[in-house]
């Protein structure tokens, strides 16, 4: 076994084995700069086959066993061929050679298909669709894929082709919001998968995490001796496929252009999933600065249109019980509060005059600056005077994690308190500290941390507003 190591800029260690290295590295979304996409790509696969040919034939700091690299220098050509491929296509498609290039496409994805990651779900589980509202009231259609009577609404995207309906879906209430721009009144629906009568619904898995890749190999090496041969086999395919997941997320340079490059791929994956028996769409992961939409391990899923009948999918229709769309308006959920934030607003008064009479201790200033940010926030939200809902909200979140960091350590910033107090006077009673210091934290606990927590939950709280399924 080789040395472990710690990840850069993350708390997990990992064997110091080049295949480790490779999935550490190469992360997505990636981002071609100045280059022209074709170009970029070529010398990003270059580079990636040149690190995988580095890792077959070092031999130290191994991590798997001998069979792993056999097998990985026996599938190798693989690689090769579908980054020559992926290259190949997007020659073609500037040639606007077409019959080749779907010809080329159905090639590249036939050699490879069996080593695509599937999510395939067989149980019960719930998604989430929202639209932005402007002033009209929606019926369970209109959160519904849209229309073929209305195709020439649909927009060239990543997954998406213009005129081409397809279905999009999310695994949290709150992605969806991310997604669609964290708009400030919007309507909600749940989509309900039952496989009773509606199979299983199978999806090309683009949602597996790197490091969550690392860790679940690592775990399955140590747990599951017996199966260490599926494991080689599930982390093979995940270095075979990678360079499909990479041109599906190149980060767009300019989304105003009217022809985007990094779109390419991916809406030519989507073309073939259309034209797949084998498979209902993609799960793929947010690209949300957001850092709590990694946290929750969610996912988006794409579900291409195959069967219009009647304006809509007959089978996307067949698969998804819908309930009644919910109306969401942030800024009316946040007054709905008010009552509590003029709590924190006499707690913050409380803290001011301590503080003007020299009669504050440590944390007092900190508290007063979080309970100050706070109250400028909500103001913010209940008046609707924002652009730029992602720094609201990665805003709020901050002050949440601040206010959870005093709550759990009271007992570390006493002794702080007490220790700066005697600095500052030592004729300074300990209890006097302690009493002050301990009613400060208590009411910020009930009066400011009890309704930062009740404010970012209540973002969707709504759930259990839904209305019945059909």
């Amino acid at each position: 076994m080789g040395n472990i190591k710690l990840v850069k800029g993350e708390n997990i260690m990992v064997y110091d084995d080049k295949i480790f290295t490779i999935i550490n590295d190469y992360r997505l979304p990636i981002s071609r700069g100045e280059l022209p996409i074709d170009i970029f790509l070529e010398g990003y696969f270059k580079e990636y086959i040149e690190a995988i040919k580095i890792a077959i034939s070092n031999t130290d700091n191994r991590f798997f066993r001998d069979e792993f690299y056999n097998n990985l220098e026996r599938e190798f050509y693989l690689i090769e061929e579908l980054c020559n491929g992926i290259l190949e296509i997007y020659q073609l498609y500037d040639s606007a050679y077409m019959v080749e290039l779907y010809k080329k496409l159905n090639e590249v994805m036939g050699k490879i298909e069996k080593h695509l990651y599937i999510k395939e779900i067989k149980t019960i589980n719930d998604f989430y669709r929202i639209r932005v509202e402007n002033g009209e009231k929606y019926s369970r259609k209109d959160l519904f894929h849209i229309p073929m009577s209305k195709r020439e609404l649909i927009r060239p995207y990543r997954y998406s082709i213009a005129g081409y309906p397809c279905l999009y879906l999310a695994s949290y209430i709150e992605l969806c919001w991310f997604e669609c721009g964290m708009p400030q009144k919007f309507s909600f629906s749940k989509f309900r998968f039952n496989p009773i009568d509606r199979g299983t619904l199978k999806l090309i898995d683009f949602s597996i995490q790197p490091l969550e890749l690392i860790s679940d190999v690592e775990i399955g090496y140590y747990n599951h001796a017996d199966k260490k041969e599926l494991i080689d086999n599930y982390l093979i395919k995940y270095l075979i496929t990678y360079p499909l997941r990479a041109a599906c997320s190149v980060k767009v340079n300019n989304k105003d252009n009217p022809f985007i490059e990094e779109y390419i791929i991916p809406q030519l994956l989507l073309l073939w999933i259309r034209h797949n028996d084998n498979f209902d769409g993609v799960a793929y992961l947010t690209a949300s600065a957001i850092e709590a939409a990694y946290e929750w391990n969610a996912f988006n899923l794409v579900l291409p249109a195959k069967d219009i009948k009647q304006e809509y999918c007959s089978k996307l229709s067949q698969m998804f019980e819908i309930s009644e769309p919910v109306s969401c308006d942030i800024s009316k959920i946040f007054i709905s509060y008010s009552y509590k934030v003029e709590n924190v607003k006499e707690f913050l008064k409380e803290l001011e005059y301590a503080y003007l009479e020299g009669q504050s201790f440590y944390l007092y200033k900190e508290i007063i600056s979080l309970c100050k940010s706070f109250l400028l926030f909500y103001d913010c939200i209940v008046s609707e005077k924002y652009a730029d809902a992602e720094v609201l909200y990665q805003t709020m979140d901050t002050i949440n994690l601040f206010a959870n960091v005093i709550d759990d350590n009271g007992g570390v910033f006493e002794k702080i308190a007490i220790k700066k107090a005697k600095n500052w006077d030592e004729r300074i009673l300990e209890d006097k500290v302690t009493k002050s210091y301990n009613n400060i934290i208590e009411k910020f606990s009930k009066d400011v941390k009890l309704i930062l927590s009740i404010l970012l939950d209540s973002f969707f709280s709504h759930s259990s507003l839904l209305g019945s399924l059909v």
